[in-house]
């Protein structure tokens, strides 16, 4: 019997059906097996967020954030959502030292001095940042700001102070992202002493830190990115 190109077609689009019947069992094998792996993970994050939340509570209680607040956002339905998408990022993260950090992130947006709006953003927001990043931009914001916004006549000094924060944002690993994430930018004014550019933190920075001020006390000492801890663990 002749081979005719309908014959053909049809064992290839076999052939195909087969493949497509491969694909689908290995998803649903890796789907099932992800679900059990992240079942025996879950209890140990959810811990990690409870003893983050007992630092954030501490932290409320000390800027006497009132109770009511904190109960209005704990029942905002979208409040609730934030914190699944916490959860989410956890389930997925293959980095170990990450998903504490979204634990810590997850406590901390128990923050009613932002709104869920804010609170909402500066979550997206912190989907796109390491671990190191965090702590390079905590690094950044303690370093002298030596000149007001839209201040132009600084000094020689000041200037100086200008480079040395953009030099240590340009040379951060962290640079692109911490730039890409809205998290700093980059000034270029002219002063008295010449164009000096300087790298601010945003207010989105500034509200990461916040959020993550559990996460940045715990682990304020340098990441060892080649071992997945803390250097010296």
């Amino acid at each position: 019997m002749p081979v005719t190109s309908t014959s053909v077609a049809l064992t290839a689009i076999s052939k195909f059906a087969q493949l497509a019947k491969l694909i689908n069992q290995a998803r649903e094998k890796r789907t099932s097996e992800y679900l059990v792996a992240w079942d025996s993970q879950k209890e140990d994050w959810l811990l990690e967020v409870a003893v983050a939340a007992k630092e954030q509570k501490e932290h409320l209680e000390a800027i006497q954030c009132k109770l009511d607040a904190i109960d209005a956002l704990l029942s905002d339905p979208q409040f609730h959502r934030i914190f699944d998408n916490y959860s989410f990022e956890a389930s997925r993260e293959a980095i170990n030292e990450r998903r504490r950090m979204l634990a810590c992130a997850a406590a901390g947006s128990i923050d009613p001095t932002m709104s869920v709006a804010e609170i909402a953003r500066t979550e997206r927001t912190i989907r796109e940042l390491d671990p190191q990043d965090v702590l390079e931009l905590h690094r950044l914001s303690k370093l002298p700001s030596p000149t007001a916004p839209g201040v132009s006549n600084w000094s020689d000094e000041q200037s100086q102070a200008r480079l040395n924060r953009y030099n240590t944002l340009i040379k951060s690993p962290s640079f692109d992202a911490l730039l890409a994430s809205g998290c700093v930018y980059i000034d270029h004014q002219t002063g008295y002493a010449g164009a000096t550019p300087d790298a601010e933190v945003t207010s989105m920075g500034h509200r990461v830190l916040r959020i993550l001020r559990a996460y940045i006390k715990l682990r304020d000492e340098p990441i060892d990115t080649q071992s997945d801890g803390v250097t010296g663990q």
